[in-house]
């Protein structure tokens, strides 16, 4: 019977997953001391990059290279909650375009931590298209945004209509169960 561990590497829409795995007949010696299996982390790359490496980038002084990490970050969904915190401090980029794309990003990743009251604070940005966008995200999440009604409910009153629209909407999917 073969004992060593092997590095197995998957490739799932785009996305690769590092994953290690313990051959047949290894499940007794594949234990934590608790008697449980120990966690597997997996790591996250998407396009050839790591989710660390996308993450580093948003810190880019070029506006593109920002563009395309939050673009990569919220293509990785979910798994990439890690990178919730740096998206929160994007939001205050002085580009309406990455604010925008970061709302974005922020509904894909779903209702990690924080990005619900990022979401509900960019309903107030300066640019309509922002605010518009953040509203599509929270509508995005769906009723686990329910903290948002009563700020998407206040921004019917915006005076843009794309703003209004989608803040309709989201209310819509936010208030399906």
């Amino acid at each position: 019977m073969r004992t060593n561990k092997s590095l197995c590497l998957f490739l799932i829409t785009g996305l690769s997953l590092s994953v290690f795995s313990g051959c047949e007949g290894e499940k007794e010696n594949n234990k934590a001391p608790s008697g449980k299996k120990p966690e597997i982390k997996e790591e996250v790359h998407y396009k050839g990059k790591s989710l660390e490496q996308w993450i580093e980038a948003l810190k880019d002084k070029d506006v593109g290279v920002r563009m395309n990490s939050i673009l990569a970050i919220g293509e990785i969904g979910p798994k990439a909650e890690k990178a919730v915190p740096k998206l929160i401090e994007a939001l205050k980029d002085k580009d309406k375009l990455v604010r925008g794309n970061v709302t974005w990003a922020l509904g894909k990743i779903g209702p990690k931590a924080g990005t619900i009251s990022a979401l509900i604070e960019a309903l107030e940005d300066k640019e309509w298209s922002v605010r518009a966008s953040a509203a599509a995200a929270l509508g995005e999440i769906g009723p686990k945004a329910e903290k948002a009604i009563p700020k998407l409910t206040e921004t019917l009153k915006d005076e843009e209509p794309g703003v209004c629209a989608n803040a309709k909407e989201a209310l819509e999917k936010i208030k399906k169960k």
